[in-house]
C-alpha cells in the first residue's frame, strides 16, 4: 500500500470494527478505530492510514442507520478517501441493506462489491445464500438472536426488505446500466476463493472511489494484496487480576460462561433492577458495587454478565413492562455493565479486561471516556488486543464477537493472561 491510499472502514459496532482493524495492523499498517464517531472533523484521515468509525448502528432505526452511513460516505469522499469499507456482521444481522443503500446514496452512483463469506469461522455464501457451520444463516443462532433476528438466508432477499437497490450475483448478467446504483455480491467457501475475489475488486489505485462491503474475512483478503509486513507476536505482560465482562446473548457466549463458572471464576449478575435510571448513583447501588469490589479483592478470575438478565423473558417483553425504545434497554443494559466495570477497575491497576459483544464495549468505552483504540494483534486467533489512553496513561483490553471462540475460550485466557497465584 503506497501512501496515498485513503480507506476508511464503517463497522456497524465497535467489536467487528477491532475485528476488521487488526486484520491491518498484522500486517504493520496503522489502523484507528474511533469509538466516538462525533470527534471525527471534517472526514479528515492520514495518508497510507485506515481509518475505522464505530457507527453502532446494529441495533439503531434503520432510517436513521441510513443518513448516519451516508454522511459519513459524504464527508469521506469531499476528503478525498478512494476506497470505502462497509463493515458488515458475519451473521448478516442489523440494517444491512438500510447501510449499503447509504453507502451508494453517499457517493451518488457506483458499484458497491459485496462480500459476505467468513470461511475460517464458518460463514460461506453460495448461489447467493448465506450458511454458518453449513445450516442457512436464517434456520441458524442468528435466526433466533433475541436483537436482530435473521429472517432470511438469500442474501438479495435480506438486503430488498430495506433498500430497492439493484442486487445482481457476480458471474450473472447485470441487471442495470452502467453507472447505475448497483450491489454485486460475491460468493465464496474458501479462502482462495476470497483472495481471488479481492484481487479483482481492490482497486487501490485505479482513480475515483473503490466501494466494498463484508466482514472480517473479505478485509483480511484485501489486506492481502496491500502488502505483507508482519507485526511481532504478542507479548502481554501478566496480570493479578482478569476482568471478562459478557453483553452477547449468543449461544455460544452462554457455553463459554457456562465454561468459565466451571472453571473457577467469580459471577456478578445484572439484574432488571440494575437497568433503573441512576441506579448506581442511589444508596443501595453504591453498597452493591462495594460489595462486588470486596468479592474483585478476594478473586483472581471475575465474570461480569447480563445473560440472564430477563430470566424466562426477553429484552422486548422487558422494554414493552418499562415503557421504554428497545434501543433504549440495550444501551441502558451497555452503559450498566461500562459503569460497573469502570468502578471495578478502580479499585487495581493488575487488570486484564476482556469484553464480549458490541453493545457492551462501546457501553465499556463511555464509562472510561475512550474515544479512540489501537488495534495491535490477536490472541487464540479469535481475540483482539487493543490499546487506548486513558488519563494519560497507556492501556490495553481484549475484545470479541459473541459467536467467536470456543467454550473454554476465558478460561483458556485466564490461563495465559494471569500471574500464578502465590501459593
Amino acid at each position: 500500500m503506497e501512501s496515498r491510499l485513503k480507506l476508511l472502514v464503517i463497522a456497524d459496532d465497535l467489536t467487528g470494527g477491532l475485528d476488521t482493524g487488526v486484520q491491518f495492523a498484522l500486517r504493520g499498517i496503522t489502523s484507528r478505530v474511533m469509538v466516538n464517531r462525533r470527534k471525527w472533523q471534517n472526514g479528515k484521515i492520514d495518508e497510507g492510514q485506515v481509518l475505522i468509525l464505530d457507527t453502532e448502528t446494529r441495533g439503531m432505526e434503520g432510517p436513521k442507520a441510513y443518513k448516519t452511513v451516508k454522511d459519513i460516505v459524504k464527508d469521506a469522499c469531499r476528503d478525498g478517501v478512494n476506497c470505502i469499507y462497509k463493515k458488515t456482521d458475519s451473521g448478516l444481522r442489523g440494517n444491512i441493506g438500510y447501510e449499503l443503500q447509504g453507502v451508494l446514496d453517499g457517493l451518488d452512483g457506483g458499484l458497491l462489491h459485496y462480500v459476505p463469506a467468513y470461511p475460517k469461522k464458518g460463514r460461506i455464501t453460495r448461489q447467493g445464500v448465506h450458511y454458518v457451520d453449513g445450516v442457512p444463516v436464517a434456520e441458524s443462532s442468528f435466526g433466533a438472536d433475541l436483537y436482530e433476528p435473521v429472517k432470511y438466508s438469500y442474501i438479495p432477499d435480506i438486503i430488498h426488505e430495506q433498500s430497492r437497490i439493484p442486487v445482481e450475483r457476480d458471474g450473472s448478467q447485470s441487471i442495470a446500466e452502467d453507472g447505475e446504483k448497483r450491489i454485486r455480491l460475491y460468493d465464496a467457501s474458501d479462502e482462495k476463493e476470497l483472495d481471488r475475489i479481492a484481487g479483482r475488486v481492490a482497486g487501490w489505485e485505479d482513480g475515483g472511489v473503490t466501494l466494498m462491503a463484508g466482514c472480517a474475512g473479505f478485509a483480511e483478503a484485501l489486506c492481502r494484496t496491500i502488502r505483507y509486513e508482519p507485526e511481532e507476536g504478542l507479548k502481554l505482560e501478566k496480570k493479578d487480576k482478569f476482568l471478562a465482562v459478557i453483553g452477547s446473548i449468543h449461544p455460544m457466549a452462554e457455553r463459554q460462561t457456562d465454561f468459565a463458572l466451571r472453571s473457577g471464576f467469580e459471577r456478578l449478575e445484572l439484574s432488571e433492577e440494575h437497568l433503573r435510571e441512576r441506579y448506581w448513583e442511589r444508596e443501595e447501588g453504591c453498597m452493591l458495587l462495594e460489595m462486588w469490589k470486596e468479592k474483585c479483592r478476594e478473586s483472581q478470575k471475575i465474570l461480569l454478565d447480563a445473560g440472564r438478565l430477563f430470566g424466562e423473558h426477553d429484552i422486548t417483553d422487558y422494554a414493552e413492562r418499562a415503557g421504554l425504545e428497545k434501543e433504549t434497554v440495550r444501551r441502558r443494559i451497555a452503559d450498566c455493565l461500562g459503569t460497573v466495570t469502570c468502578a471495578l477497575m478502580q479499585d487495581t491497576e493488575s487488570v486484564a479486561l476482556m469484553v464480549t459483544g458490541g453493545d457492551t464495549l462501546a457501553g465499556v468505552m463511555r464509562s472510561l471516556k475512550v474515544e479512540e483504540l489501537i488495534p495491535k494483534g490477536e490472541l487464540l486467533q479469535e481475540v483482539v488486543y487493543s490499546e487506548f489512553v486513558r488519563d494519560g496513561r497507556h492501556a490495553g483490553l481484549l475484545s470479541k464477537s459473541g459467536s467467536f471462540g470456543e467454550e473454554s475460550l476465558l478460561a483458556d485466557l485466564a490461563a495465559i493472561l494471569l500471574k500464578e497465584e502465590p501459593a
